[in-house]
């Protein structure tokens, strides 16, 4: 078999999750139903909502009127009303408060709807969403700037350098007019630019100058409905340098600018900043400061003598900071290294940090964890960390969610802090949606200091990577956890297993997981399952895996003649010279209520002799080789099934669980496994 993940041993793998019978078919219809209902939640939002928010609720199965608006906990908005599209869907409408920007969180309680046969829910799946109903033709909410404990002020609503005039008169001729202006009990500068010409407004302080030059960046915020960028100069020892942004129509955008790039300006005697809009329109400001270090300014040479200047976002969601930390952290769990890593706290400039020794030369790697408490950072759009070291020129940073990781590599500049910023469609590998922990490598031993980790902003759309079938690729790859009812295909189709519950009753082991690119870059992306059947025979059972459409949707081969899919087991159900079983490949249509069968899909057939070269193993199968077997009252064909594919499916039945090979096991028992690989659809 191929490389499994060892972390994903599933010797006590959650039925719900693994064996969903109904969810891919393949199955005996006069089994009894064990097997409690799950609901997946999704919104058909992109990107940050500036509205109410439509919440779906899809079952696996039928729950009728079981499921209420009693069974929801919804935060950060109001709830509408719960409507009931079927027996397998509910839609929920969410609304936002106005002026405000935030998340809205939906969660299902557990244990509170059932099916038909009266199982309840197992599971308590949350999804949130990131919203912003500010008004964006005038501002509404104030600017979401924290600003940092070692920042020089100039002008702010707290405090302001002394000496401050917000609008001398530099000769505009009434074109420009100030006024102060308080947004969500903040205070702010309006200025009018009236135009045509005479486009530019000063801030000045030339009676208190200030000395600059250790600082790294200059901060505004700003807010504009008509400009679409801004020409920010700073004045100093009678020179000044222009820089132009871009801006943000109708948001606030938090402008930094390195001061590198006033080329010009006395950075020790800073006095003016001039203001210079591309059109008339009216622009704000707030939070006008200097902060950070310089590239040459020193913080250290063996350990860091000044905390980091970041200044993170209100709405930021903190794993660990100074101020706040996120329920359930673990800085330095034992991840086998043996004492080669040791963790202290320190404090530095009055912040507390994390120090971390590494001694190596293996077990260069420690993680950070807060496992009891998983985090929905689906919707954000960075993750940041502060890091600082004197000898260490690389870390990798890996997220772990869902039973899966990736890890990307950042360089460091030796004797700074590094504010780090990785964009969170990097981490193509890990369910953001439940993200459980970080992985920090460093490329060599010695000693890493660690702030402020925090996600922050919003994704760029609607998350996960492309989820449309193109070029015939059904399934390439794999991610997530089958224990937790994540799995699916990289381009968001769930996958999972099936079996007679006879099987799972009746086992002396059983073990499962996800083998992905990410944990498995060596071998055949994958997702396997398997159980060691007790004595006695059945004939009449069967056991199989399911790969749904990209996206859960539904796949048009019509462009195809062929699909092609790698599959494999054990070396004693699928490699003995003395057992070859026959193995069923079911292509399913979609979901369907006139469509009889445990699928609840219409299906067709090709079965094949399974073979014996283990993750070489590759099936090329004619759609003309199919048999339709379900086609639900008349109403599909092999080529409707073929145009609309909703699952593939590869099943054992009967007397292909082979009963011929045991392995030591107490009670001796005979492995079934079944890996599933790539699927595509082909003419060659």
């Amino acid at each position: 078999m191929n490389t499994r993940n060892p972390r994903l041993n599933l010797l006590a793998v959650a039925v719900a999750a693994s064996l969903q019978l109904a969810a891919c078919g393949g199955g005996d219809a006069g089994a009894p139903d064990i097997f409690p209902p799950t609901v997946t939640i999704t919104t058909g939002a992109i990107g940050t909502a500036n509205g109410p928010v439509t919440f779906t609720f899809n079952f696996s199965e039928a729950v009728g009127s079981s499921f209420t608006a009693d069974d929801l906990i919804v935060s950060g908005g109001t709830m509408g009303t719960l409507t009931r599209v079927s027996d397998t869907q509910y839609t929920l409408l969410v609304t936002p408060p106005a002026g405000s920007t935030g998340e809205i969180s939906v969660s299902v309680k557990a244990a509170s709807f059932s099916d038909a046969a009266g199982n309840l829910n197992k599971v308590n799946p949350t999804v949130t969403h990131r919203f912003d109903t500010c008004s964006t033709t005038e501002p509404t909410c104030a600017p979401t700037t924290t600003i940092p404990t070692d920042a020089l002020r100039i002008f702010s609503d707290a405090t302001s350098v002394q000496t401050l005039d917000m609008a001398p008169d530099w000769g505009q001729g009434g074109q420009v007019t100030r006024q102060g202006v308080t947004i969500a009990g903040n205070n702010a500068q309006k200025y009018v630019f009236l135009g045509p010409d005479r486009l530019y407004q000063g801030i000045a302080w030339e009676g208190s100058p200030q000395n600059v030059s250790s600082k790294g960046k200059l901060h505004l915020d700003l807010w504009s409905a008509t400009a679409a960028s801004v020409k920010i100069t700073l004045i100093g020892g009678g020179r000044e340098t222009g820089v132009t942004r871009t801006l943000t129509a109708g948001a606030w955008t938090a402008v930094d600018i390195d001061l590198t790039e006033f080329t010009q300006t006395d950075l020790t005697q800073a006095i003016q900043i001039k203001l210079e809009p591309t059109a008339p329109g009216t622009l704000y400001v707030d939070n006008i400061y200097f902060h950070g270090l310089a590239a040459s300014a020193s913080c250290g040479t063996t350990a860091p003598t000044c905390a980091p200047s970041t200044s993170i976002p209100t709405d930021a969601l903190r794993i660990f900071s100074d101020a706040t930390s996120v329920g359930g952290l673990d800085m330095a769990p034992d991840w086998g290294q043996n004492g080669k890593v040791v963790r202290a706290g320190a404090t530095i400039a009055s912040n507390n940090v994390q120090k971390y020794a590494f001694a190596g030369p293996d077990a260069l790697y420690q993680g950070i964890t807060w496992d009891s408490n998983p985090q929905n950072v689906s919707a954000r759009g960075k993750l940041h960390l502060d890091v600082w070291s004197s000898d260490v020129t690389s870390v990798k940073i890996s997220l772990i969610g869902g039973g899966a990781e990736n890890g990307i590599t950042k360089t460091l500049t030796a004797g700074a802090w590094n504010s780090l910023d990785i964009d969170l469609s990097a981490y193509t590998s890990p369910d953001l949606s439940r993200v459980i922990q970080i992985k920090l490598e460093p490329g060599t031993a010695g000693t890493l200091y660690v702030d402020n980790i925090y996600f922050h902003g919003t994704a760029s759309g609607g998350g996960g990577g492309s989820t449309a079938f193109v070029g015939g690729v059904f399934a390439a790859d794999y991610q997530g956890n089958l224990g937790a009812n994540t799995a699916q295909s990289t381009l968001g189709g769930s996958v999972g297993f099936f079996l007679d519950t006879r099987l799972y009753s009746n086992k002396a082991f059983d073990d499962g997981g996800v083998a992905g690119t990410a944990v498995n870059a060596n071998g055949v992306p994958n997702f396997y399952y398997g159980i060691g059947k007790l004595s006695p025979t059945l004939t009449d059972a069967y056991f199989g895996a399911y790969v749904n459409a990209p996206g859960n949707a539904v796949a048009d081969a019509s462009a195809y003649s062929k699909i092609k899919l790698k599959f494999w087991g054990d070396a004693e159900s699928w490699e003995k010279n003395n057992f070859t079983a026959q193995v069923d490949v079911l292509v399913q249509g979609p979901k369907d209520t006139a469509c009889a069968n445990g699928a609840g899909r219409p299906e067709m057939l090709r079965a094949v002799p399974a073979q014996k070269i283990g993750a070489a193993s590759e099936y090329v199968i004619a759609k003309a080789d199919f048999t339709l077997v379900e086609n639900c009252g008349g109403k599909y064909t092999v080529n409707s099934v073929w145009s609309s594919v909703g699952s593939v499916v590869v099943r054992l039945a009967g007397t292909n669980l082979q009963y011929v090979n045991s392995v030591p096991s107490t009670p001796v028992s005979y492995p079934t496994f079944l890996n599933m690989g790539p699927i595509s659809f082909t003419n060659n």
